[in-house]
């Protein structure tokens, strides 16, 4: 081997933590995603639609949208019904926790496999960075 060139790295004994993190990342993305798609498309509705729009809206698409952004509020679905006239919350409600969990793990496992996986840390670093900066210079000049 030349000694200008770097020795390969040794394959780690015992658990093989980067297979294992994308499995779980894969498995828990999969899981959760429809999920989180819903809340972050209402989420979105209820930024992005002015209230009275929200409110006096007409069409398919609105009614459809007010009713999963009673999902945000309410815990239930207008006009679904189980029981007593009202929705099954505390299972809807364990569910979304179980979901920020995942997510939070997922992201976790996602940063995990990013620096495991990229020899430049600095990009890692860079990202996280920005991810921080941006959303805190948006708040500021909000303001």
């Amino acid at each position: 081997m030349n000694a200008s060139q770097p020795s390969p790295p040794r394959p780690a004994k015992g658990i093989r933590w980067v297979p294992l993190a994308r499995r779980a990342h894969l498995f828990l993305s999969l899981f959760f995603s429809p999920l989180l798609i819903l809340f972050i498309v209402t989420g979105w509705w209820q930024t992005a639609v002015s209230r009275d729009d929200q409110e006096n809206g007409t069409g398919a698409f609105h009614d459809l949208m007010a009713n999963l952004s009673n999902l945000h509020t309410d815990r239930s679905y207008p006009g679904f019904h189980i029981g007593h006239g009202h929705a099954a919350p505390g299972f809807l409600q364990g569910l979304v926790i179980a979901m920020a969990a995942a997510l939070l793990l997922s992201i976790l496992l996602g940063l995990f496999l990013a620096w495991q996986s990229l020899r430049q840390k600095w990009i890692v670093l860079i990202c996280l960075f920005l991810g921080v900066a941006v959303p805190l210079a948006a708040i500021y000049f909000a303001a």
